[in-house]
């Protein structure tokens, strides 16, 4: 019965041990009061009551500002960090916003487990889980010719316009080539200043991206084609009547053939001039006229 009752009470006192293990205590959890963007790795820094010997892990849903928390470590006895990244499309935060925190640390020992929700207030913080869209690249100055909104001109120095996220950074690449960068206005408007290189006539491929205050860069712009085209296209060939012809038809149809244009653009119109008493200017995008 002696035996008996000994091993009750050693029994009773072990399980004792095991019920009163160390419970997590956490008082305080901080983030470097710094801008964060997509992609960033954040160390947040996790304070408790003394844990002695013991190692705590960290409890699946753990998160600051709903990114999850992970690769918790163990620093000293009242301290361990756990890290968390910022995800394209998670929440923003303003810099002066409270972010909130859902972090449970538990005692792999006991099981016992230890929450902290309290938020996280501080003044440069914001947290920017998203891209700027794509801007749009809309036109060129000075779009001249035969239309302004077409993109083909005979000016070979550029101001490239455009609209973007507002008050972003906005780079502009010329064949995929970044040829330097402007700034988009408070309702997104923007303008780059091109007109220190000139161009050689030939098509240019320009895009843009933008980049908003937290470092987050946009797709790229869809393109625009813009040509550069400064020479003159050759005299229309084939004229009939030939040179120097006569002919008692008061109302001759005149003909010719389709010029070559070095610079590519094209012929938008011809003008077909007729001397007499009165000079009579007509014109045309056909290749033939005849006169009334």
């Amino acid at each position: 019965m002696k035996r008996f009752l000994a091993f009750l009470f050693m029994f009773c006192a072990f399980g004792v041990v095991l019920a009163y293990g160390n419970q997590p205590v956490i008082t305080g959890v901080t983030i470097p009061n710094t801008s964060m963007k997509i992609g960033d790795v954040v160390t947040a820094t996790i304070s408790v009551q003394s844990d002695s010997a013991t190692i705590y892990t960290l409890v699946d849903g753990s998160n600051i500002g709903g990114y999850d928390l992970g690769n918790l470590q163990k620093i000293d006895s009242t301290t361990y960090t756990a890290t968390f990244t910022i995800t394209e499309g998670g929440t923003d935060y303003a810099a002066d916003e409270d972010i909130p925190v859902d972090l449970t640390l538990e005692d792999p020992g006991t099981g016992l487990t230890g929450s902290y929700t309290t938020s996280i207030s501080q003044d440069s913080d914001p947290i920017d889980a998203n891209r700027p869209a794509k801007p749009v690249v809309t036109g060129i100055a000075d779009d001249n010719g035969s239309s302004h909104t077409d993109a083909i001109t005979n000016d070979s120095t550029l101001y490239i316009s455009g609209i973007g996220e507002a008050n972003s950074t906005i780079e502009v690449f010329r064949d995929g080539a970044s040829i330097g960068t402007t700034t988009a206005d408070g309702s997104g408007n923007w303008t780059f200043d091109y007109t220190s290189t000139s161009l050689s006539d030939g098509s240019y491929v320009f895009s843009a991206t933008a980049t908003d205050a937290a470092g987050n860069v946009s797709d790229p712009s869809d393109p625009l084609t813009v040509l550069i085209d400064t020479q003159p296209p050759d005299p229309p060939g084939g004229r009939s009547p030939a040179d120097g012809t006569y002919t008692n038809d008061a109302s001759p149809t005149l003909s010719w053939t389709v010029p070559s244009d070095p610079g590519g653009s094209g012929v938008y119109e011809y003008r077909v001039q007729i001397d007499g008493p009165v000079t009579r200017n007509h014109y045309t995008t056909n290749t033939s006229y005849t006169p009334s």
